[in-house]
């Protein structure tokens, strides 16, 4: 009897022991799981962070672009800012000089003129010089291109001998009005 008593001790802790061990296995079984959902939820969250990293560079790098051609853009319009600023200067000092009044060249004709000083009988017609009487009338159209000077009106053509040589410097065109003389 003493057997059967230490047997059913055995048998029953034996029972106990396996359902401990039992519940201590479920318990793992459910960390487990545990662990394994923890796992597949941080494996989703590095892929999406991935994903938000590789966008986010992609993203970036456009934005580098975007960046790069508006700098671009920018210098043009400094360019194109300092080019206007440069046109507007020089149009303001042009309407201040009487000289540059007539155009960008006349300081040039100015200096081939009294270069060529010694040659002229008489004085040239147009806006650098006073104007003089051309004969019997004053609406001559009056041409300096390379040897020799022309004056007509509308129906009539005459030469003037206004140089020793009927050489004068070529390029030249003045245009006289009765009143207004400009240089072409």
């Amino acid at each position: 009897m003493i057997n059967i008593q230490l047997n059913l001790k055995h048998v029953s802790s034996f029972f106990r022991d396996q359902r401990n061990l039992e519940e201590e296995d479920k318990k793992r079984q459910e960390a487990i799981q545990n662990l394994q959902d923890n796992n597949t939820r941080l494996d989703n969250k590095l892929k999406t962070l991935r994903e938000t990293i590789n966008t986010t560079r992609s993203e970036q790098s456009n934005f580098g672009k975007v960046i790069e051609n508006l700098r671009v853009e920018v210098n043009q319009h400094k360019y194109e800012l300092q080019s206007i600023e440069g046109n507007l200067t020089a149009t303001r000092n042009a309407i201040k000089s009487k000289v540059n009044a007539f155009g960008e060249h006349t300081e040039r004709v100015l200096l081939e003129i009294r270069n060529m000083q010694q040659k002229f009988r008489k004085p040239p017609i147009g806006p650098i010089v006073i104007m003089a009487n051309v004969g019997k009338r004053k609406a001559f159209s009056i041409g300096a291109e390379k040897h020799r000077v022309n004056a007509s009106s509308q129906n009539e053509i005459e030469h003037f001998d206004c140089c020793d040589d009927d050489v004068i410097t070529s390029g030249i065109v003045v245009l006289v009005n009765e009143k207004k003389t400009t240089l072409l």
